[in-house]
């Protein structure tokens, strides 16, 4: 054989080698798939399944703010219920030391009308000593008991020469006097009480027409 033959031969060779190889890798290329559907469908379930926990989870946390809402809103109330009873409480204990002893002092200003009506009703005549000594000491009871009244909030409403109010006044009776503006109180025909500034009880009066 001889050089060009040899040379022939190995051309050939060569050329069957290229083409081998250029066909293996058509086939590969042909052969390799773009995407596979099941890993591409497993991924998408995957990315359902993380978006539904994402949502659950929004849903989830609103849920808990709204009842932490409300349990605040419940809370608030709860303090402010509180505030207003203790606040009622209070009240009341402080009107029960006010007015309390309302009850005990409408009888003892019994007894004062009745020592008032005593001093009102004296003889004009001249006194003995026993009898002025005897009046003296009803004065005394009388101030006396006019003075621990006013140590519980009571007082006496000055009512004669005053302007009728009906809120401290029980008219009597309308009388005419000369000289005296109408509405004016002229006479006390039993004397009003008030206890810590609140109405105990109205004065009875005779008003100028």
């Amino acid at each position: 054989m001889n050089s060009h033959e040899k040379d022939r031969l190995a051309r050939t060779a060569s050329e069957e080698s290229a083409s081998n190889i250029e066909r293996k890798e058509k086939s590969s290329k042909e052969g390799r798939p773009t995407s596979c559907p099941e890993k591409s469908s497993k991924e998408s379930k995957t990315a359902e399944r993380d978006q539904n926990t994402t949502s659950d989870a929004a849903a989830y946390v609103a849920s808990i703010e709204a009842q932490l809402h409300e349990l605040k809103s419940q809370y608030v109330r709860a303090l402010a219920d509180l505030e207003n009873t203790r606040r009622r409480a209070q009240k009341e204990k402080e009107e029960t030391v006010k007015f309390g002893t309302a009850g005990l002092a409408k009888d003892v200003l019994l007894f004062m009308d009745n020592l008032e009506r005593a001093l009102g009703n004296l003889p004009q005549a001249e006194l003995t000593p026993e009898m002025t000594q005897f009046i003296d000491g009803v004065n005394m009871i009388y101030r006396d008991a006019n003075s621990m009244l006013e140590r519980h909030g009571v007082f006496k409403i000055e009512s004669k020469g005053k302007v009728f109010d009906p809120e401290f006044h029980q008219a009597v009776s309308d009388v005419a006097v000369d000289g005296v503006p109408s509405g004016t109180v002229v006479e006390t025909l039993q004397a009003g009480y008030t206890i810590n500034g609140r109405l105990l009880r109205a004065a009875l009066v005779s008003v100028a027409k």
